[in-house]
């Protein structure tokens, strides 16, 4: 006896359509984001700046994360298995590729002495380096692949997905101090790219979140460079001199050529074994066809 599948309704399938998907995800994670935000830095005016620093960073990280499950939930009516604790190891695993990548490109940025390391700093100065690094690393995972990408490929393929977000991520950091076309660019090309094709190989946000978070924390935290721009002391102090394009200027280190060259043979490493793991995805077209 054959068992006949009820076609979804016409509403969920509106509901579930990728571009419904895509406002519905935007806003809710946005709005979701910003007045829990305001609300806390509301409450918390009398609190001093380190206390508002850690708490920031818990809101802003738990935050993302229950108003992402709660989207795939309401929405898209499954459980968030990207964000699965069976698969938190990851976590740490992406924590040391990101460090790893990173330091490749200050060891050789202090290679051809455009790197110098002029001083230390205590430990104390790390508040803001940890929530630097936690912030983005899970915010704008949970966004940018989580829901971005991740939509994106599912419809129009992993190729396409990377260019689109590549592009938006970019995009999103051209107002960023010392910003430059250049300095969005690298970053479409060295972060996104890195990051996108590793949600791809994993299918889970934990590998991304650890890159993502390490890479920032390094920077500031560690090496005492400038994060997208923005200045973070870290346990070094350090003077980056020389040409802007392999330097990086005001923006740091990201905006650096050799960054960029890094990441992408990094980014290489990831497409084969995604290649190997038959994991990249067609265009929705070109699926069709092949059920034809």
């Amino acid at each position: 006896m054959t068992k006949t599948v009820s076609k979804p309704s016409l509403g969920l399938r509106v509901l579930r359509f990728p571009l419904t998907r895509l406002i519905l995800g935007v806003l809710m994670l946005g709005l979701g984001l910003i007045v829990g935000q305001t609300l806390i830095s509301t409450l918390l005016k009398t609190w001093d700046w380190a206390q508002q620093e850690w708490l920031n960073t818990g809101v802003a990280v738990g935050l993302s994360i229950l108003l992402y499950v709660g989207f795939v939930r309401l929405i898209e009516g499954r459980a968030a298995s990207e964000l699965s604790l069976r698969y938190w190891a990851e976590f740490p695993q992406g924590l040391l590729m990101g460090a790893l990548v990173f330091s490749i490109v200050i060891g050789l940025l202090w290679l051809m002495g455009i790197y110098k390391i002029t001083g230390v700093n205590g430990p104390e100065v790390l508040a803001q380096s940890i929530a630097i690094g936690l912030i983005p690393g899970f915010v704008e995972e949970i966004f940018f692949r989580g829901l971005l990408y991740r939509i994106i490929e599912e419809s129009l393929g992993t190729w396409v997905a990377l260019l689109i977000t590549s592009a938006v991520f970019g995009f999103a950091h051209a107002g960023n101090p010392g910003a430059t076309l250049f300095s969005s660019v690298a970053i479409a090309l060295e972060a996104s790219m890195m990051l996108g094709i590793a949600y791809t190989l994993s299918k889970r946000l934990w590998w991304s979140i650890g890159i993502h978070t390490a890479w920032n924390f390094a920077q500031g935290g560690v090496y005492g460079v400038n994060v997208s721009g923005i200045d973070v002391p870290g346990l070094l102090q350090s003077r980056m001199s020389g040409p802007e394009l392999l330097s990086g200027g005001s923006f740091g280190a990201e905006a650096s050529l050799v960054a960029v060259i890094v990441c992408l043979a990094f980014f290489g490493v990831l497409l084969r074994q995604t290649y190997r793991a038959q994991r990249l995805i067609l265009p929705f077209w070109m699926r069709n066809s092949m059920l034809e």
